[in-house]
């Protein structure tokens, strides 16, 4: 299969594709803090785009010199063959337990059982509103990441990992960008950034795009202050319904995992409930925006 063209770029991914924006809101916390220095003023941003897998693309932003341009895209594929791998290899393990329905201990890939792990934590921190069993069933499962094993401790559990995919592989391409010695990148896969480190010439920004009835949407940034972030947009859909006061809910964490099953769990908890559950994750930040279309910034 060829490989997708390396393209060197002049410009952010804030352009991307939001040609009916009806405005623009930079929303600056505070300077981002730099992890290896100001980028050199010969730095230039490379971008890629390929499919993972599954219905999965990922669109990759790395800032690199010009001439490492070869050192780049050996960098960028490697990363996407990573995830596409694991992608396939996670696909076929689950549905191995999947038709096993029944009680057993499972050796598994290292990325399955960190991913597990990941969508176990969350169902703990939201009671479950974030389930990768979809029926209660998350504290019937142990996941051991030193042994790389799946413990399941009920009958006809069946594993879903959809609500936290897309941010584990964002997660796990810009970890091995940042394990290669490129450390200033930014991932999206479906609904989530991940960044790490700056852009070219200023800090990553993250688009929020603000649900409206109208043909524009509005489209705010958040401008990544931290030398980790992520961002994922939870909307009213087929998949997901809104609690009291909300009709989208984007959260920003270090983790791209935890963004995308986090802004579901909140949206559904609803605006009250959803601003409590940020009082008590003093990690974590949040837009809301209501059924009027009115932003909430939180904390």
């Amino acid at each position: 299969m060829p490989r997708p063209e390396l393209v060197e770029r002049d410009r952010g991914p804030w352009t991307w594709g939001f040609k009916k924006v009806l405005f623009v809101l930079l929303l600056v916390h505070c300077p981002l803090s730099m992890v290896t220095g100001p980028l050199h003023a010969q730095s230039t941003q490379f971008y890629i785009e390929d499919d993972i897998g599954t219905g999965h693309k990922a669109r990759i932003y790395l800032v690199g010199q010009p001439q490492a341009k070869a050192m780049v895209q050996e960098a960028l594929y490697a990363a996407i063959d990573h995830a596409r791998a694991a992608t396939a290899k996670m696909e076929s393990e689950l549905t191995a337990i999947n038709q096993q329905k029944g009680q057993g201990k499972h050796m598994v890939s290292p990325e399955l059982a960190s991913a597990v792990a990941a969508g176990l934590e969350l169902g703990s921190k939201t009671n479950g509103l974030v389930d990768i069993t979809g029926v209660g069933n998350y504290k019937r499962i142990q996941a051991n990441l030193r042994s790389n094993t799946l413990k399941i401790k009920a009958d006809n559990v069946q594993l879903n990992l959809e609500p936290i995919l897309n941010g584990f592989l964002a997660d796990l391409i810009a970890n091995d960008l940042s394990a290669a010695g490129w450390g200033n990148c930014l991932v999206k896969i479906g609904n989530v950034y991940v960044t790490r480190g700056n852009d070219a010439s200023a800090p990553w920004r993250i688009p929020v795009v603000v649900p409206s009835e109208k043909i524009a949407k509005r489209v705010l940034y958040y401008q990544a202050k931290q030398e980790k972030a992520a961002g994922a947009t939870g909307q009213v859909g087929k998949e997901i319904s809104a609690g009291a006061g909300l009709n989208s809910v984007t959260i920003f964490s270090a983790s791209g995992a935890d963004s995308e099953g986090l802004a579901a769990a909140v949206l559904k908890m609803g605006m009250e409930e959803g601003k409590k559950f940020l009082a008590r994750n003093k990690n974590l930040s949040a837009i809301f925006v209501d059924s009027q279309g009115n932003l909430t910034n939180v904390p």
